[in-house]
């Protein structure tokens, strides 16, 4: 949910957006993706990521359409289950490949920085400078070097 968007992740039928106007909510725009869509994070109304699975991850910019300003697969060879924003920075939780870093440029590219094998990745976040990842072994904590 980003201010009046709602957009909700369906598995092996991709993503579905609906607008809240006033309390009535209707459909905006459905985009079928590779993979199983399984979490969204969305930076704005109109900007957002997609862990798909063994789909990998999409970076995603639309208008109020089922029309995109950009598609950008991203990490095809991984299982993503979570993608976690800070700034110009990606973490990618890919379950038992660790933790994969990723960075974005002005030019709506996406480039690997590495993967880590810190274990099982359910999940991670940025928060004060720093990376918290949870894993199979316990949480695990980086400090975030720009």
């Amino acid at each position: 949910i980003y201010e009046n968007e709602i957009v909700l992740t369906l598995d092996q039928l991709g993503i579905e957006a609906f607008h809240d106007e006033n309390g009535l909510i209707t459909s905006s725009y459905h985009i079928d993706l590779e993979g199983n869509a399984r979490a969204i994070t969305m930076i704005n109304g109109g900007e957002f990521y997609i862990a798909c699975e063994d789909g990998g991850a999409f970076r995603l910019a639309t208008s109020f359409s089922s029309q995109w300003d950009f598609k950008n697969q991203f990490a095809k060879d991984l299982f993503v289950t979570h993608v976690a924003v800070n700034s110009h920075q990606l973490a990618l939780s890919c379950a038992s490949n660790g933790l994969a870093l990723y960075k974005t440029g002005s030019d709506k590219k996406v480039q690997e920085r590495g993967i880590h094998d810190i274990g099982y990745v359910y999940h991670s976040e940025f928060s004060n400078g720093y990376l918290f990842a949870a894993t199979r072994e316990g949480l695990q904590i980086f400090e975030i070097d720009e």
